[in-house]
């Protein structure tokens, strides 16, 4: 049974993230936890998705560290913190400790 927890995060510019963790069980592996958003900028009724794995390029691109953090992430982590995601994470996971 798939589980799936959402979170609505507010930016400061206006824009709306909804960060999914989803619980993904498998008879034949580990169960996994997946996790994507989606991002409304702000004044769009338009919503567009973000996986871990949008960019198969993980390259710097010629950025320093700190540039690269600020604007050349790519995917998921350009719109949500490694924080967001373990916290969006912690959550399913007492919901799932919680209803089982």
């Amino acid at each position: 049974m798939t589980r799936r927890h959402e979170q609505i995060l507010n930016r400061e510019d206006g824009s709306t993230v909804r960060l999914v963790a989803e619980y993904c069980p498998s008879f034949f592996t580990k169960p996994s936890i997946n996790y994507y958003a989606f991002i409304q900028p702000k004044g769009s009724k338009e919503w567009k998705l973000f996986t871990p794995h949008s960019s198969p390029d993980k390259s710097l691109n010629g950025l320093s560290v700190d540039e690269y953090f600020k604007r050349g992430r790519k995917s998921l982590l350009s719109i949500v913190t490694p924080a967001e995601i373990l916290k969006a994470g912690m959550e399913l996971h007492e919901e799932l400790r919680l209803n089982f």
